[in-house]
């Protein structure tokens, strides 16, 4: 699985962009602009907490943001890979970007060893003797 992470000012083409690798190659697309926009229109806990921010006009902090963004990936199913469009903007969302991958990367190695391992008992019962 490749995971990409696109940078840029808004308006940049950071959206259009990921829309042809999406297309393309079948990655999976987390924009922070939409995902925000959602969790707000679903009057979430975690929507409302950001709305207050934004109504006051300051900036989501870190927390909140990895928060909402780490729910958004770990409800995403595994396919190709995940574009991340506008996250991670610090180094604090950086550090968890990091970490929330390496995770997801070494849960997914542990499915595949266990996967392996069944099929060589499996096929190591049926061998003949």
């Amino acid at each position: 699985m490749k995971n990409l992470v696109i940078f840029g000012a808004p308006g940049s083409g950071k959206g259009t962009q990921s829309d042809i690798l999406v297309e393309k190659y079948g990655f999976d697309h987390i924009s922070t602009g939409d995902v925000l926009r959602a969790e707000i229109k679903a009057d979430s806990e975690l929507g409302r907490t950001a709305k207050g921010y934004i109504d006051n006009g300051q900036l989501i902090p870190d927390s909140l943001m990895i928060d909402i963004l780490a729910a958004t990936y770990d409800a995403l199913p595994k396919k190709a890979g995940v574009i991340f469009d506008g996250f991670p903007r610090t180094i604090p969302q950086a550090e968890a970007l990091k970490e929330m991958l390496a995770q997801a990367w070494n849960a997914s190695a542990r499915h595949a060893r266990t996967q392996r391992a069944r099929r060589n008992a499996h096929g190591a019962s049926h061998q003949p003797r």
